[in-house]
């Protein structure tokens, strides 16, 4: 049972797939979600439209620390003061740790997953969004993983799985295109609450047009 209030400082209008993501949150039923179908579409926020990425920081996870992590780009942050103190908490594990810009942390996810753990455990209102998850967790046979893929399985099973960090008012969010494509230990989790996201309808396409056309 979950002792702290789960909280999200959302936008006053979202999508039905947004408010199940949100309600779910704040109800304690779920921390962790994967966000899966149409992912890489432009979303209505105020009077104009954002990436998936984009409408997450700024409708969803208004009040959060915001984590960001794919195997290109590596560990990134919504800001240098989310970065400070990620950076002060590796600190905490090991006092001769020199970081002074995001582009100096490990974007090996077996080096990754661990220090973005730390923040979840140790932070407060930390948000952690895992972007193209089939890259990181592929689906396949865990006989055919390597011993650091297993490694690496196991960090976000155990996140998953942590009554510590239902405890807290942290989450992950995690994005893929098809959920076929990630590992079935992980997209088959009885923790992991799954997210579809639909194609807009004749409508919403008929808006964005008539936007596009203003400008």
């Amino acid at each position: 049972m979950t002792t702290q209030t789960h909280s999200l400082n959302t936008a006053a209008q979202l999508p039905d797939w947004a408010n199940d993501l949100a309600r779910k949150y704040r109800a304690g039923e779920a921390n962790h979600f994967l966000l899966h179908h149409n992912v890489y579409d432009l979303t209505r926020h105020g009077a104009g439209y954002l990436s998936l990425l984009g409408f997450l920081q700024n409708a969803v996870l208004g009040n959060k620390r915001i984590v960001l992590y794919n195997r290109s780009e590596g560990i990134t942050f919504d800001s240098d003061e989310t970065m400070r103190a990620f950076v002060a908490q590796q600190k905490v594990a090991d006092p001769l740790l020199n970081i002074q810009n995001a582009s100096q942390l490990p974007r090996d996810p077996a080096k990754a997953l661990p220090m973005i753990e730390r923040f979840l455990y140790y932070g407060d209102r930390v948000a952690v969004i895992l972007n193209f998850l089939e890259t990181i967790f592929p689906a396949g046979e865990i006989s055919y993983l390597s011993g650091e893929d297993r490694t690496t399985l196991v960090t976000l099973q155990r996140w998953m799985t942590s009554a510590r960090l239902m405890d807290t008012d942290n989450l992950v969010l995690m994005i893929a295109e098809s959920q076929s494509d990630v590992h079935a230990r992980i997209r088959e989790n009885s923790r992991l609450a799954s997210v579809k996201i639909p194609y807009p309808d004749e409508a919403q396409r008929l808006a964005y047009l008539q936007d596009f056309l203003k400008t």
